[in-house]
């Protein structure tokens, strides 16, 4: 993009456009732009810097802003290839983990609505919270969300399209089982070959 297409762009908020401030130096973020859009301009403008940080096994792994950008793109992608519909909403229940932040702004991206929910939650209130939200797809933390979500399905199952688990652990059986349950990385796995066909989605 040339210096003058790229500022007009910017002063248009096109996403994925970095703003050009005072004596041409570019910046992130413009009155008006989107979360999507700035994650987008992080990664334009600084790539290879941190974005998010998680712990494992005592060690802090990073992620960068264009690791994290790709993700938002795949999970979005990913999303839209099962069908959610603009304005469909989206229920997290989890913890403070990077999947929930790739989940909320994909979710964001693929033009969802996002809700979070207490990851203590008992399942009449998972019922109520879910119904109470019209949620229509659900990425949950591991084994005891899905477990809870089980007790209840046949209240939800006419509401509810799809399950998205990021922590598989000693659930092989559920997704032969379920068919409703998806895996976390195999959505973005889903969603990353999208972007691979139709890169810039976003």
């Amino acid at each position: 993009m040339q210096p003058e297409a790229e500022k007009q762009a910017a002063q248009d908020g096109e996403p994925g456009s970095l703003p050009v401030g005072p004596g041409g130096v570019k910046e992130a973020g413009v009155p008006g732009q989107t979360l999507v859009g700035l994650i987008l301009d992080k990664a334009l403008l600084m790539p290879d810097e941190v974005a998010i940080r998680e712990k494992r096994f005592g060690i802090w792994n990073p992620i960068t802003w264009r690791e994290f950008s790709q993700q938002v793109e795949s999970f979005a992608l990913g999303l839209k290839g099962l069908g959610l519909q603009p304005a469909d909403r989206i229920a997290i229940i989890g913890d403070n983990k990077p999947q929930w932040i790739v989940a909320q702004f994909g979710g964001i991206a693929a033009g969802g609505i996002v809700t979070g929910m207490y990851a203590d939650c008992l399942p009449e209130e998972m019922l109520y919270l879910v119904r109470y939200s019209e949620a229509r797809f659900l990425v949950l933390r591991d084994q005891e969300q899905v477990d809870k979500l089980l007790k209840i399905w046949g209240s939800l199952q006419e509401q509810v399209l799809r399950v998205i688990v990021w922590d598989s652990r000693g659930m092989g059986h559920y997704y032969e089982e379920y068919p409703f349950l998806l895996r976390f990385e195999e959505l973005m796995q889903r969603g990353a070959e999208e972007l691979r066909n139709h890169p810039g989605y976003l």
